[in-house]
């Protein structure tokens, strides 16, 4: 069928009239002047009825070409603030908001590393998105490392304002949970902070945690709960980390080693001069928990001392008799803990009298 012979004047007031993309659709199907006439239309609607869908689409398919097409047409709808910083509520990040983001989908860049988009990333970029976007849960940069994208990962990297060092879910932190080993070279060469502290519950917590309020883990600390032996060792050994520094909840890396039963992380840090008697304070942890297991493999590979003692100065045997376990009483007294001693470190003659009866029901 031969398309029909009209002004253009009005063909552009049929359009106008059209209330559907099928009809736009249809219509610029007739042939090829057409097609380039109402091609633009039909994004441009799209745009204005359908929140962009096609922009949407291109994004999750990685088609450059529509996502271009797409974002030229709704160029009056988009926002580019780039004075954007972290909000307070993650469906507030949405750059360019009006077009690319509800509240039933991820950022347009996020979803675009996703699929390992990166021509759909680099695209985004250029209009104005924003690298530092989060999802609710991590970061752009930490998802591109997450998702073991490299190529986005170094796209990502030579954007000049991105946060390298951002609070919410740290790159650095998320390329060590992940044993990226060469993501975490590459984040330190660009001038990521090896010192700083990111938010993980204490070994073996078991109650609320206010992250924010009360800071968190190393990276070597890090590395040693997510028992990444290689990491454990780059940090030792080629950035000369302290292995006993303290994170913030007063652990040391081999604490959380501990924690996680990660013996090749034990057995590394111990080589490379970790105090051995700083895994005592999991001891404490691990008996008022109930871990029998962790006080066991505490013994056989750290070697603490039975009759240690807790900050107070009550002995390990106390906490167990304490906490009415008596597995892990028998084991304190196995390897030689003492009764007399643990009464000793008590300070009041109730105390004592008390332990004295607590331990004679358990048969100590």
């Amino acid at each position: 069928m031969s398309s029909p012979k009209l002004p253009l004047e009005v063909l552009l007031l049929i359009v106008e009239e059209l209330q559907s993309q099928g009809d736009l659709n249809a219509f610029s199907q007739l042939n090829r002047a057409f097609y380039e006439l109402v091609n633009p239309l039909l994004y441009k609607f799209n745009a204005e009825r359908h929140e962009s869908s096609a922009a949407r689409w291109a994004i999750r398919n990685g088609h450059e070409r529509t996502l271009r097409l797409a974002l030229e047409a709704a160029s009056e709808h988009l926002d580019f603030d780039d004075s954007i910083t972290e909000p307070d509520y993650w469906w507030e990040w949405d750059d360019p908001r009006t077009l690319l983001r509800t509240e039933r989908e991820p950022p347009a860049i996020t979803e675009a590393i996703y699929g390992g988009h990166e021509g759909i990333v680099r695209i985004l970029l250029e209009y104005g998105v924003n690298p530092n976007g989060s999802d609710g849960h991590e970061s752009t940069l930490a998802t591109a490392i997450r998702k073991d994208q490299t190529a986005i990962f170094e796209l990502l990297l030579s954007v000049p304002r991105i946060d390298i060092n951002c609070t919410r879910d740290n790159p650095l932190f998320t390329a060590i949970e992940c044993g990226k080993l060469e993501m975490v070279r590459r984040l330190l060469q660009v001038g990521a902070n090896i010192h700083v502290y990111t938010c993980y519950d204490p070994p073996m917590y078991d109650g609320a945690f206010d992250r924010h309020e009360y800071g968190g883990s190393t990276v070597l600390g890090t590395a040693a709960k997510f028992g990444q032996a290689h990491i454990v060792r780059y940090f030792v050994e080629e950035c000369q980390l302290d292995p006993n520094e303290l994170d913030d909840f007063g652990y040391p890396p081999l604490s959380w080693a501990v924690a996680e039963e990660e013996r090749e992380v034990v057995a590394l840090l111990l080589r490379h001069g970790a105090y051995p008697e700083l895994a005592a304070r999991n001891m404490i942890d691990a008996i008022k928990f109930g871990h029998v297991h962790l006080v066991r493999y505490l013994f056989e590979e750290c070697q603490v001392d039975p009759n240690d003692q807790d900050e107070e100065g009550r002995a390990l045997l106390y906490w167990a008799v304490q906490e009415s376990s008596s597995e892990i009483a028998g084991l304190l007294v196995q390897h030689g803990a003492s009764l007399e001693f643990a009464v000793r470190s008590l300070t009041t003659e109730d105390q004592k009298q008390r332990l004295r009866e607590l331990a004679l029901e358990m048969g100590l």
